[in-house]
């Protein structure tokens, strides 16, 4: 379905974002983070309007304004109910959701909530033009007013949608016992600051591996990830478990991962 879709819409654009968002489209049909589609150097800059203000959600689910521009009208704090007619969850599934997948996922809409009035020249939806925000309480109806805002602003007011803790890698052992490995970041890249500190850290837990695994406690903390090499959490994994459990927990040390169908060899 998402390739009838993907290759009718293909057929209907002749630029570059329509390329590009019939594409992401047929990417996110999957629902997998490992499927992606990336710009290069040479594709061309996509020029990005904004209506003065940007939404996210809160730890509520609900949709309030995140940042402002100094001539907006709404305040901070303004959640979204509907815009021209279309509530707001609804709203954010079909222009956000749709083209960046695994909308499900509590983090995936944290992250690419602040999107919603984010006009970047897709041609398979409706930019807003009147919203009803509600503010202490009461309905406010809000003409937008799209204008063009700079990649330097855009990426100072985006990053405000979705604030997230990241804290520094490393360990703490508490009065108790505890042990509490803060784990923000596990980059592939062994020279990255990140790389390099998860070998340091996976290093002293190797040589104190006795003593985690009698902890009354062990907290492996994951604010502020979002992804990168498993190796590291196999690493961690096999100090606490141990080795011969964490690879029996993998149906063993030799185990198919994927494996292509007889259909696509044949292709």
């Amino acid at each position: 379905e998402a390739l009838a879709q993907a290759l009718a819409r293909a057929e209907r654009v002749q630029s570059y974002p329509g390329y590009l968002w019939a594409m992401r489209a047929y990417i996110a049909a999957f629902d997998d983070g490992h499927v992606m589609i990336r710009s290069t150097d040479v594709a061309p800059a996509l020029p990005v309007a904004w209506p003065g203000f940007f939404t996210g959600y809160d730890e509520k689910g609900r949709q309030i304004v995140r940042t402002v521009a100094d001539d907006a009208t709404l305040p901070l704090g303004a959640e979204l109910r509907e815009c021209d007619g279309t509530p707001a969850a609804e709203l954010m599934k079909r222009n956000v959701g749709d083209f960046r997948g695994r909308w499900d996922l509590h983090s995936q809409r944290m992250i690419h909530g602040g999107r919603l009035f984010m006009d970047v020249g897709n041609p398979f939806i409706s930019r807003p033009r009147q919203c009803v925000f509600s503010i202490e309480g009461s309905p406010r109806t809000v003409t937008l007013q799209w204008r063009p805002i700079s990649d330097e602003e855009l990426a100072e007011r985006f990053a405000a949608t979705a604030a997230r803790y990241s804290p520094d890698i490393g360990s703490r052992t508490f009065a108790s016992g505890t042990r509490w490995y803060s784990l923000s970041d596990f980059d592939g890249d062994l020279g990255s600051d990140a790389g390099q500190a998860l070998a340091a850290l996976i290093g002293q837990m190797r040589e104190d591996a006795d003593a985690i695994r009698s902890a009354p406690r062990i907290v492996l903390d994951l604010r502020g990830n979002g992804g990168g090499s498993s190796d590291w959490s196999r690493q961690i994994a096999r100090i606490i478990w141990g080795g011969e459990k964490v690879a029996s927990a993998s149906g063993g040390s030799d185990y198919v991962e994927w494996r292509a169908s007889p259909v696509n060899i044949a292709v």
